[in-house]
């Protein structure tokens, strides 16, 4: 196998294989292209619904979210519990 050199390698200089420029991460940078756009920035959907995170809650909408959070969070667990359940009395009553 032949040793690569440096002009084999220039043109894949600017091939991206996965873009590291992620929303969030300390370097990210917006990109001309992003900016622009036909409308108002929060209509579009890569604006991802700004406007809902900056309005604050009311408190029935949070006691609902808390007690939805609570609900599914008891139903999850309850169904592990049952085929916990379901597991011990096998152990206990067919396996033995």
């Amino acid at each position: 196998m032949r040793k690569k050199k440096k002009d084999d390698l220039e043109r894949y200089k600017d091939i991206t294989v996965a873009d590291m420029n992620v929303e969030g991460m300390p370097w990210y940078r917006k990109r001309p292209e992003d900016m622009r756009s036909s409308g108002n920035a929060t209509d579009s959907p890569a604006a991802g619904g700004r406007d809902r995170e900056k309005e604050p809650l009311s408190l029935r909408q949070t006691w609902r979210l808390i007690g939805s959070s609570l609900l599914m969070v008891l139903l999850i667990g309850g169904v592990f519990f049952f085929f916990f359940f379901l597991l011990l009395l096998f152990m206990t009553h067919v396996w033995l």
